[in-house]
């Protein structure tokens, strides 16, 4: 048997939760509790980089970012498929 409910802030679940069990969401609620409270140390590979302000200013203005890791790889050489995009964000400014 699955309990419905509603959710009208979760857009993700586009409004709606089912869970099997007496639980009614409790458990989607303790995962999204979980996924929000993880945090990636910013900046573990940058830091200390001679060129660690200017790497932080275009995170900051959502010009590059890193990988799901947490890691920027300031050393590693830039494709030209990563030139056009960060280009492509630059333009639509």
């Amino acid at each position: 048997m699955v309990n419905r409910g509603s959710a009208p802030t979760w857009e993700a679940l586009n409004g709606k939760w089912a869970v099997p069990g007496t639980n009614y969401g409790q458990e989607i609620v303790s995962i999204h509790q979980k996924v929000m409270e993880f945090k990636v140390e910013p900046g573990k590979d940058y830091m200390g980089h001679w060129a660690e302000k200017e790497i932080t200013r275009v995170i900051q203005e959502g010009l590059m970012y890193g990988d799901d890791d947490g890691y920027f790889y300031p050393d590693r050489m830039l494709t030209r498929a990563e030139l056009a995009a960060i280009l492509c964000r630059l333009l639509d400014r």
